[in-house]
C-alpha cells in the first residue's frame, strides 16, 4: 500500500544520541536522589543558558535581545520561586552537572541531526 517510505538513517549515530539521552535522563534522576527539589529545578534551569552558551561557542549562533530578555525573565522567575529550597551535596552538585552537559549536549546534536 506503500503508506510508508523506507528512509536510510546512521544506526551508529542513532545509537549514540540514544544511548546520551539515557545517559542524561539517568543523571537527572540521580540528582533528585542526592539534591532537594528545588536544587533539581536550577540544574533543570542551567539546561537553558547553558545551551545557548554552547551554540554560541561552538556553533557562532547569535540571540536576539528579545530571545535573550525572555530567556532572563524566564530564569528570574523561576529561579525566585524555587530558591527558598536549595540543599546540595558534593556528589549531587557532580551528578547535576553531568547532568546539564550531557543533557545540553543531546539537545544540541538532536538539533543538528
Amino acid at each position: 500500500m506503500n503508506l510508508f517510505e523506507h528512509k536510510p538513517f546512521d544506526a551508529t549515530a542513532v545509537m549514540g544520541f540514544g544511548i546520551l539521552n539515557g545517559i542524561s535522563i539517568g543523571l537527572l534522576n540521580l540528582s533528585l536522589g542526592f539534591n532537594s527539589v528545588g536544587f533539581y529545578q536550577m540544574t533543570k534551569l542551567a539546561i537553558i543558558p547553558c545551551t545557548v552558551l554552547l551554540e554560541t561557542l561552538f556553533f557562532r549562533k547569535k540571540f536576539s535581545r528579545n530571545i535573550q530578555l525572555s530567556l532572563a525573565i524566564l530564569l528570574l522567575g523561576v529561579g525566585i520561586a524555587t530558591v527558598t529550597d536549595l540543599q546540595l551535596n558534593l556528589l549531587g552538585s557532580i551528578l547535576s552537572l553531568l547532568a546539564v552537559i550531557t543533557t545540553c549536549v543531546a539537545q544540541i546534536v538532536s538539533l543538528a541531526g
